[in-house]
């Protein structure tokens, strides 16, 4: 498939290539999940420049979570161990997203906590055949942590938490192209 040049700018969203039919797919994903999200979401006393931000934040995580499994976004944070571990060390979204919209804290704090824990032991293990195991591992962890949480914490901020975790500790996470590709 073809690819696109992307602008520097978007280098740490898309990396240096990504092909049209991706790029579609990371924005109708998003917008698709945030409206999806949004529905179940009642925050009639939330401030409406909190709310922007909330929703802001979610979509990004929605974009991430399926962006980073794209060969480009992939292959630009393999090529840069450094800027991989910035960007795990900076996921702190999910407390963002629940002081904007007015979530529940501590399910957050445990998700975000346990989120960056997963990320960091996949991510250690970035030249190592097992990582995609592991990674498969902590994230099956990760979704019976999210779902011992879901009773505590509103339906919107459940399908938030669990995108969350899926992007850092394991899209983001695993270098899943580690022979090449042909996106």
């Amino acid at each position: 498939m073809k690819t696109i040049k992307m602008p520097k700018s978007l280098h740490d969203v898309f990396g240096e290539e990504q092909t049209l039919f991706q790029i579609v797919t990371i924005a109708l994903g998003a917008i698709i999940t945030t409206l999806v999200t949004f529905f179940f979401y009642d925050g009639e006393s939330t401030v409406w420049w909190k709310a922007c931000i909330g929703w802001l934040f979610a979509a990004d995580v929605f974009a991430g979570c399926i962006a980073n499994f794209s060969a480009g976004t992939n292959e630009f944070y393999a090529k840069r161990p450094l800027n991989r571990w910035i960007f795990i060390v900076i996921h702190w979204h999910l407390l963002v997203i629940v002081w904007a919209l007015g979530g529940e804290v501590v399910p957050a704090l445990w998700i975000t906590g346990t989120t960056l824990v997963g990320a960091s032991l996949v991510n250690c293990l970035s030249q190592s055949r097992m990582q995609s195991f592991v990674g498969g591992v902590v994230l099956l962890c990760g979704l019976l942590i999210n779902v011992y949480f879901v009773s505590e914490q509103p339906l919107w901020q459940a399908f938030v938490s669990i995108a969350f975790f899926t992007k850092v500790s394991y899209a983001f996470a695993v270098n899943h192209y580690r022979g090449g590709c042909d996106a």
